[in-house]
């Protein structure tokens, strides 16, 4: 059993990543693999787009639908019809909203 002073270096075999190192030795970190978007930022902060199929997370903004209605924004939907209520047939709902008013999430 190695005692508390002495620092063990073990060397990483194949199959095994790891390595020990001892306390307040440097290391050299391993790189992860990751692609750049080659995207070119002039500021700091979350500014990467990411393209997915897959329909998780927040949106960021909303567009008119023109006729994409597979992933409608709900609450701009209603702020879109919203200001026209006082004139439209309601026709015993709550919210009249028009193909006009609906809006995607982008």
């Amino acid at each position: 059993m190695a005692g508390a002073n002495t620092a063990e270096r073990l060397e990483p075999s194949a199959d095994d990543p790891t390595q020990q190192v001892g306390v307040g030795e440097p290391f050299q970190i391993r790189r992860l693999p990751a692609p750049s978007d080659r995207m070119s930022r002039r500021t700091s902060g979350r500014r990467s787009y990411t393209i997915s199929k897959r329909k998780r997370g927040r949106y960021v903004r909303a567009r008119d639908a023109q006729g994409q209605y597979d992933d409608i924004a709900i609450d701009a939907t209603v702020r879109q019809a919203a200001p026209h209520q006082l004139e439209r047939d309601h026709a015993g709902t709550t919210l009249a909203i028009r193909d006009e008013d609906l809006q995607r999430k982008v």
